[in-house]
């Protein structure tokens, strides 16, 4: 039986959610992991190219690191579009050996942690489809932001249904301006505005670790790895990441740093590359502050690619979508 070794790595984490967090202009509402690995036997094949690599960009180090950080929020504005070709050249050559090891990715909403506290009590039943019903909510509390409503979630929690009730019942009032564009999400209000005449307030809001792990998990139960080792990228403070995967029964885990160890770097890039180009979607497909009901699309700066950027999509595509293929993925 092959054994496998693989590295974690995090990126927009918010030890804490609270209305800070979440006011910040940085803030952004999911927190993405990642974690990459391959069969023992295979290490000094991997490392060697990884480390080539990362000797052929030394000069975008920092503190003797290649780390995701060499890419900026800024030049991924339009997404690919927006990178100038050494860019594209130093991702293509990147993605080219993720392409070769396995990998699999978490992506969680804070909001979704919220609401799922909210809505601790409610589960699916022949009649009634809660994960619908609670997805429908985070979709629209991500959306429009409604600050009265995150004031109420960390400041007066008493007030939070009745908040929440309220700005339902505004949306969709400013709906029926586009009723034929709108017509779905007023349906899902209704509904929610169902469903929260007997839910209670939420009682926590420390953050919980342990999804992405649990996902782990179902990824090597699908592949049939059954010996394994995990190494995160070590952090500071109470070791939550650590004890959470332990908690999920995580075997052989240990926390070590990322200058030791070139798949903890590695997991750093692809989280660092996901996290920037969803980040850039959410921001490109937030809707401005208008007189009316509009659809929100992608400004056409968007798709004015160049050859090499549509290829680095394509590849992109290929190390999501076709390599290393499975559900838990």
């Amino acid at each position: 039986m092959s054994e496998y070794i693989f590295y974690y790595d995090e990126t927009e984490h918010s030890r804490e959610i609270n209305q800070k967090t979440i006011n910040a202009a940085n803030y952004y509402d999911n927190f993405i992991t990642a974690i990459v690995g391959w069969e023992t036997g295979r290490n000094k094949e991997i490392e060697e190219e990884y480390l080539a690599f990362e000797n052929k960009y030394s000069y975008r180090m920092s503190s003797g690191e290649l780390k995701s950080s060499s890419i900026k929020q800024k030049e991924l504005r339009n997404g690919f579009a927006s990178m100038n070709r050494h860019n594209v050249d130093f991702l293509r050559d990147f993605l080219m050996i993720i392409e070769k090891v396995s990998l699999y990715f978490c992506v969680m909403s804070k909001f979704e942690y919220v609401v799922h506290q909210l809505l601790l009590d409610y589960h699916s039943s022949w009649a009634f489809n809660a994960n619908a019903m609670k997805y429908s909510i985070i979709k629209i509390l991500n959306v429009y932001k409604p600050q009265d409503v995150i004031d109420c979630i960390y400041n007066h929690p008493e007030r939070l249904i009745i908040t929440l009730e309220d700005f339902f019942f505004r949306k969709i009032e400013e709906n029926k301006a586009n009723l034929p564009l709108k017509e779905r999400e007023n349906k899902a209000m209704y509904d929610a505005l169902v469903m929260l005449e007997d839910v209670s307030p939420i009682s926590t809001l420390q953050w919980e670790y342990r999804l992405p792990f649990h996902g782990f998990q179902l990824y090597l139960k699908e592949k049939g790895i059954k010996k394994y080792s995990l190494l995160i990228d070590k952090e500071g403070g109470n070791h939550n990441t650590f004890n959470a995967a332990v908690s999920e029964g995580i075997q052989n885990v240990t926390e070590e740093d990322s200058k030791d160890y070139f798949g903890i770097r590695m997991a750093d890039m692809i989280v660092g590359l996901i996290g920037k180009l969803m980040k850039s979607l959410c921001t490109a497909l937030t809707p401005l502050p208008s007189n009316g009901v509009h659809k929100t699309i992608l400004s056409p700066a968007w798709f004015a690619l160049t050859e090499e950027q549509l290829k680095l999509y394509k590849q992109l595509h290929r190390v999501i979508n076709i390599h290393d293929y499975c559900w838990n993925k």
